[in-house]
């Protein structure tokens, strides 16, 4: 199911970019800060998943954070407002946000055995055709045009 979320530097991308949608995958930063790990956690049961649903972890361990736990983080999903978390939206969440806040639209197509992506603008107007390489699946196709769709967006 990992696979269906998005990877640690483009959620932290789209945080940094506005990104703040319920989501019900994360990831830790102060984990990735003490150990290199980057850990995809899911939110479960009316907690987030910290060490065995609890968050004392986190207040024996990084007690610089303390002061950002709140109990409106202890929801059945995450949001970006947490200075503990990173929110992994799914590819799918990505997308919507994309479409809504900026009227970007993606579409993942297969020409032959390669998949490929088009990023529109809901004018009609084209922003960025990928014909130059190819993907053998979709799934690479869909990160690439993410990636692309935050490249397009922090240019803006």
């Amino acid at each position: 199911m990992d696979k269906d979320f998005t990877l640690y530097l483009e959620a932290f991308e789209l945080k940094q970019l506005g990104f703040d949608e319920p989501c019900l995958a994360y990831y830790l930063l102060p984990e990735i800060e003490r150990t290199g790990d980057v850990l995809l956690h899911y939110c479960s049961r009316g907690k987030e998943i910290i060490r065995n649903n609890n968050w004392s972890w986190v207040y024996e361990n990084f007690p610089a954070f303390r002061k950002y736990l709140k109990a409106e983080h202890c929801y059945t999903y995450s949001t970006n407002s947490s200075r503990l978390m990173v929110s992994a939206p799914t590819y799918s969440q990505a997308f919507r946000w994309f479409r809504d806040n900026y009227n970007l639209l993606c579409y993942i197509r297969k020409i032959g055995s390669s998949y490929w992506y088009n990023i529109d603008a809901e004018d009609g107007s084209t922003l960025d055709n990928e014909f130059e390489g190819r993907f053998d699946t979709y799934e690479e196709a869909e990160f690439a045009c993410l990636k692309q769709l935050i490249k397009i967006l922090k240019n803006k």
